[in-house]
Protein backbone atom coordinates (compact mmCIF):
# COMPACT_ATOMS: atom_id res chain seq x y z
CA UNK A 1 0.00 0.00 0.00
CA UNK A 2 3.04 2.44 0.36
CA UNK A 3 3.52 1.75 -3.05
CA UNK A 4 -0.05 2.77 -3.99
CA UNK A 5 0.35 5.79 -2.09
CA UNK A 6 3.04 7.37 -3.65
CA UNK A 7 1.59 6.63 -6.99
CA UNK A 8 -1.61 8.34 -5.99
CA UNK A 9 0.35 11.43 -5.79
CA UNK A 10 1.68 11.25 -2.01
CA UNK A 11 5.65 11.23 -1.08
CA UNK A 12 6.36 8.21 1.14
CA UNK A 13 9.56 7.43 3.46
CA UNK A 14 11.60 4.61 1.87
CA UNK A 15 10.40 1.17 2.45
CA UNK A 16 11.34 -2.40 1.09
CA UNK A 17 11.17 -6.09 2.35
CA UNK A 18 13.43 -6.74 5.16
CA UNK A 19 16.72 -8.56 3.79
CA UNK A 20 16.60 -10.80 6.53
CA UNK A 21 13.38 -12.01 7.10
CA UNK A 22 10.46 -11.34 3.56
CA UNK A 23 7.90 -11.61 6.32
CA UNK A 24 8.92 -8.21 7.63
CA UNK A 25 8.38 -5.10 6.17
CA UNK A 26 10.73 -2.02 7.20
CA UNK A 27 10.21 1.95 6.53
CA UNK A 28 13.19 4.44 6.17
CA UNK A 29 13.45 6.80 9.47
CA UNK A 30 12.63 10.33 7.72
CA UNK A 31 13.46 12.39 10.83
CA UNK A 32 17.22 10.83 10.71
CA UNK A 33 20.28 11.80 8.18
CA UNK A 34 22.89 9.31 7.67
CA UNK A 35 26.26 12.17 7.28
CA UNK A 36 29.10 10.75 4.78
CA UNK A 37 31.43 10.07 8.01
CA UNK A 38 28.69 8.28 9.78
CA UNK A 39 27.21 10.10 12.48
CA UNK A 40 23.73 9.97 12.47
CA UNK A 41 21.43 13.84 12.72
CA UNK A 42 18.39 13.62 14.33
CA UNK A 43 15.63 15.73 12.70
CA UNK A 44 12.77 17.54 14.70
CA UNK A 45 9.57 15.58 13.76
CA UNK A 46 5.70 16.06 14.99
CA UNK A 47 3.17 14.10 14.59
CA UNK A 48 -0.47 15.05 14.13
CA UNK A 49 -1.34 14.69 17.69
CA UNK A 50 2.00 16.49 18.76
CA UNK A 51 1.21 19.50 15.98
CA UNK A 52 -2.28 20.23 17.41
CA UNK A 53 -1.77 19.60 21.14
CA UNK A 54 -3.86 16.54 21.20
CA UNK A 55 -2.72 13.32 23.75
CA UNK A 56 -1.39 10.35 22.27
CA UNK A 57 -4.83 8.79 23.27
CA UNK A 58 -6.94 11.56 21.32
CA UNK A 59 -4.90 9.78 18.07
CA UNK A 60 -8.84 8.75 16.83
CA UNK A 61 -11.78 11.13 15.27
CA UNK A 62 -13.87 8.82 18.09
CA UNK A 63 -10.95 9.66 21.08
CA UNK A 64 -11.38 13.43 20.55
CA UNK A 65 -8.60 13.32 17.90
CA UNK A 66 -7.68 16.44 15.70
CA UNK A 67 -9.84 17.32 12.66
CA UNK A 68 -8.34 17.44 9.02
CA UNK A 69 -9.51 21.41 9.69
CA UNK A 70 -6.89 21.48 13.02
CA UNK A 71 -4.23 20.18 10.64
CA UNK A 72 -4.43 21.94 7.72
CA UNK A 73 -4.57 25.38 10.01
CA UNK A 74 -1.48 23.97 11.42
CA UNK A 75 0.62 23.59 8.33
CA UNK A 76 -0.71 26.80 7.78
CA UNK A 77 0.84 28.34 11.14
CA UNK A 78 4.14 26.21 11.11
CA UNK A 79 4.75 25.08 7.81
CA UNK A 80 6.83 26.32 5.30
CA UNK A 81 4.96 25.86 2.27
CA UNK A 82 1.56 25.36 3.34
CA UNK A 83 1.02 25.98 -0.52
CA UNK A 84 2.06 22.47 -1.67
CA UNK A 85 1.54 20.30 1.46
CA UNK A 86 -2.14 20.81 2.48
CA UNK A 87 -2.98 19.95 -1.04
CA UNK A 88 -0.76 16.21 -0.46
CA UNK A 89 -2.52 16.21 3.17
CA UNK A 90 -5.96 16.01 1.10
CA UNK A 91 -4.41 13.68 -1.49
CA UNK A 92 -3.37 11.61 1.87
CA UNK A 93 -6.76 11.60 3.14
CA UNK A 94 -8.40 10.85 0.05
CA UNK A 95 -5.78 8.21 -1.03
CA UNK A 96 -6.16 6.32 2.45
CA UNK A 97 -10.47 6.52 1.65
CA UNK A 98 -9.52 4.02 -1.18
CA UNK A 99 -6.79 2.17 0.17
CA UNK A 100 -9.45 0.88 2.72
CA UNK A 101 -6.49 1.86 5.15
CA UNK A 102 -8.85 2.77 8.30
CA UNK A 103 -5.59 2.98 10.49
CA UNK A 104 -4.89 6.76 8.90
CA UNK A 105 -5.02 8.29 12.22
CA UNK A 106 -3.34 11.87 13.52
CA UNK A 107 0.06 9.62 14.50
CA UNK A 108 0.52 8.40 11.32
CA UNK A 109 0.85 11.77 9.47
CA UNK A 110 3.67 13.99 10.58
CA UNK A 111 5.76 17.49 9.78
CA UNK A 112 9.39 17.47 10.04
CA UNK A 113 12.21 19.81 10.06
CA UNK A 114 14.40 19.34 7.21
CA UNK A 115 17.82 20.30 6.72
CA UNK A 116 17.48 23.69 6.14
CA UNK A 117 15.31 24.60 8.22
CA UNK A 118 12.06 24.66 6.41
CA UNK A 119 9.09 22.60 7.80
CA UNK A 120 7.20 20.31 5.78
CA UNK A 121 4.57 17.37 5.97
CA UNK A 122 6.57 14.66 6.51
CA UNK A 123 6.54 11.65 3.75
CA UNK A 124 3.39 8.95 4.18
CA UNK A 125 4.49 5.96 6.44
CA UNK A 126 2.53 2.98 7.96
CA UNK A 127 0.07 2.71 5.18
CA UNK A 128 -2.09 -0.25 5.29
CA UNK A 129 -5.19 -1.62 3.62
CA UNK A 130 -6.86 -2.62 6.84
CA UNK A 131 -9.91 -3.73 5.17
CA UNK A 132 -8.01 -6.36 3.90
CA UNK A 133 -8.44 -8.20 7.45
CA UNK A 134 -12.28 -8.72 8.17
CA UNK A 135 -11.73 -8.32 12.23
CA UNK A 136 -10.63 -4.53 12.29
CA UNK A 137 -12.71 -1.93 12.31
CA UNK A 138 -14.38 -0.26 9.42
CA UNK A 139 -14.40 3.30 11.17
CA UNK A 140 -12.55 6.02 9.41
CA UNK A 141 -9.76 7.17 12.15
CA UNK A 142 -10.30 10.87 11.72
CA UNK A 143 -13.57 12.90 10.40
CA UNK A 144 -13.88 13.68 6.32
CA UNK A 145 -16.05 16.06 5.84
CA UNK A 146 -17.97 15.24 9.18
CA UNK A 147 -18.15 11.26 8.11
CA UNK A 148 -16.92 8.30 10.25
CA UNK A 149 -17.85 5.91 7.06
CA UNK A 150 -17.71 6.21 3.50
CA UNK A 151 -20.42 5.13 2.80
CA UNK A 152 -22.10 8.38 4.94
CA UNK A 153 -20.40 10.22 2.63
CA UNK A 154 -23.00 12.42 0.22
CA UNK A 155 -22.92 14.20 -2.19
CA UNK A 156 -22.12 17.55 -0.27
CA UNK A 157 -18.90 15.97 1.10
CA UNK A 158 -16.78 17.43 -1.77
CA UNK A 159 -17.69 20.99 -0.37
CA UNK A 160 -17.59 20.18 3.41
CA UNK A 161 -14.45 18.26 2.59
CA UNK A 162 -12.43 21.25 0.43
CA UNK A 163 -13.76 23.55 2.83
CA UNK A 164 -11.93 22.06 6.19
CA UNK A 165 -8.83 21.89 3.61
CA UNK A 166 -9.15 25.41 2.90
CA UNK A 167 -9.33 23.86 -1.02
CA UNK A 168 -12.09 24.81 -3.63
CA UNK A 169 -14.21 22.45 -4.36
CA UNK A 170 -12.84 22.63 -8.28
CA UNK A 171 -9.86 21.73 -6.93
CA UNK A 172 -10.81 18.72 -4.30
CA UNK A 173 -13.06 17.25 -7.00
CA UNK A 174 -9.51 17.39 -9.64
CA UNK A 175 -7.28 15.36 -6.92
CA UNK A 176 -10.25 13.29 -6.12
CA UNK A 177 -10.22 12.15 -9.40
CA UNK A 178 -6.32 12.44 -10.14
CA UNK A 179 -6.23 10.07 -7.07
CA UNK A 180 -8.79 7.39 -8.18
CA UNK A 181 -7.12 7.50 -11.70
CA UNK A 182 -3.82 6.97 -11.04
CA UNK A 183 -4.65 4.11 -8.33
CA UNK A 184 -6.84 1.99 -10.86
CA UNK A 185 -4.08 2.50 -13.39
CA UNK A 186 -0.98 1.28 -11.00
CA UNK A 187 -3.09 -1.11 -8.34
CA UNK A 188 -2.37 -4.67 -10.60
CA UNK A 189 1.25 -3.69 -10.72
CA UNK A 190 1.83 -2.81 -7.35
CA UNK A 191 0.37 -5.88 -6.02
CA UNK A 192 2.46 -7.98 -8.63
CA UNK A 193 5.45 -6.12 -7.33
CA UNK A 194 4.63 -7.31 -3.65
CA UNK A 195 4.71 -10.56 -4.62
CA UNK A 196 7.82 -10.76 -6.34
CA UNK A 197 9.08 -9.00 -3.40
CA UNK A 198 7.63 -10.97 -0.82
CA UNK A 199 5.89 -13.90 -2.76
CA UNK A 200 2.53 -14.57 -3.05
CA UNK A 201 -0.30 -14.28 -0.37
CA UNK A 202 -4.06 -14.69 -0.15
CA UNK A 203 -3.86 -11.16 1.69
CA UNK A 204 -2.90 -9.79 -1.28
CA UNK A 205 -5.90 -10.70 -3.26
CA UNK A 206 -7.94 -9.44 -0.83
CA UNK A 207 -5.86 -5.90 -0.91
CA UNK A 208 -6.69 -6.08 -4.46
CA UNK A 209 -10.70 -6.38 -4.08
CA UNK A 210 -10.49 -4.12 -1.05
CA UNK A 211 -8.31 -1.16 -3.25
CA UNK A 212 -10.29 -1.65 -6.45
CA UNK A 213 -14.18 -1.46 -4.42
CA UNK A 214 -12.35 1.56 -2.13
CA UNK A 215 -11.66 3.44 -4.87
CA UNK A 216 -14.45 3.20 -6.76
CA UNK A 217 -16.55 3.90 -3.79
CA UNK A 218 -14.62 6.86 -3.48
CA UNK A 219 -14.91 8.11 -6.73
CA UNK A 220 -18.94 7.65 -6.69
CA UNK A 221 -19.41 9.31 -2.98
CA UNK A 222 -16.99 12.12 -3.72
CA UNK A 223 -17.68 13.11 -7.72
CA UNK A 224 -21.30 11.88 -7.83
Amino acid sequence: CMTMMAAAGVPTAEHTVCALDAGVYETARFDRVCRDDGRVVRLHAEDGCQLTGKPPSAKYAHTGGPTYADLTAALRRYGTDPGTDTPLLFRWAVANLALGNRDAHAKNVSVVRTEDGAVRLAPAYDVVCTMAYTDLDTVLPLLFAGALHLAELDPGAIKKAARSFGLTPALAKEMVADVCDRLDATRDDALQRAARLAGEHEVLESVGVVVKAGTAETRRRLLG
